[in-house]
């Protein structure tokens, strides 16, 4: 689809599948074919390269968690949220007299109105499974406004290294501050990250130590970056990331 006035999007893996099979295809004309057919006329084989990784598991529940009143805050951009759709279905359906903890789920995608897709995409149903429970928030953020001029190169991402209409899903948690700092350090929660590795993360890691910061204005900034990586140590800052 064409987003934001800007070139037509197109997806990855179901793209790549269907340009192979046409740059195999005899004739290359009829491009609505159905791709197994086309394949099936094939002279050449189809080679598609497959690469398996082992799980790490780092966002998997614990009944520990489900057991008790613990706040739980899953953070993703982008395809970043889709497993924590798994995970709040999986508290939906292991839900019998469990007093879930307060759940946040931060999302973050480009435009506000690429967020109509992906709402209907991801955000319906994270929305849907979150009104099930007991305490719940679905906070989104947009990283570039509609209203920017895409022609003004200052007016959209860094300028002389200030982020100009740009807000991302770490803007989102350090203005729940207060919020965050509470459930993470006082009430023992758990934050989850998952998608890009590259920037999200650590964008997103620096976030909690300046918040920790803010909390405890005479703390050396050493103490806080040790205080953040001892909820890694105990498995209550988990990241499932990749770049």
């Amino acid at each position: 689809p064409q987003l934001h006035g800007r070139k037509n999007v197109r997806g990855v893996a179901t793209n790549w599948l269907e340009d192979m099979v046409l740059s195999h295809s005899k004739t290359k004309i009829d491009k609505l074919a159905n791709t197994l057919n086309v394949a099936i006329e094939l002279d050449k084989t189809l080679t598609i390269p497959v690469f398996c990784n082992t799980h790490s598991h780092e966002l998997s529940l614990t009944e520990k968690w489900l057991a008790e009143d613990t706040p739980l805050m899953m953070v993703g951009a982008g395809t970043g949220i889709v497993p924590f759709l798994g995970i709040l279905e999986h508290m939906n359906l292991a839900k019998i007299e469990t007093k879930y903890g307060p759940v946040t789920v931060f999302a973050g995608c480009r435009h506000e109105k690429q967020q109509e897709f992906y709402d209907l995409v991801y955000g319906k149903e994270c929305k849907n499974a979150i009104s099930k429970l007991q305490q719940g928030e679905y906070l989104v953020a947009c990283s570039e406004e509609d209203d920017a001029d895409e022609e003004d190169e200052c007016s959209i991402g860094m300028w002389r290294s200030v982020r100009v209409n740009c807000h991302y899903v770490q803007d989102k948690i350090f203005d729940s501050a207060d919020r965050i700092y509470d459930q993470l350090f006082n009430r023992e929660g758990v934050l989850m990250v998952c998608g890009d590795g590259k920037r999200m993360a650590s964008d997103i890691y620096n976030t909690i130590v300046k918040i920790v910061l803010r909390k405890n204005p005479s703390m050396p900034r050493q103490e806080a970056i040790k205080k953040v990586d001892d909820l890694k140590k105990a498995r209550r800052y988990l990241q499932e990331i990749w770049s």
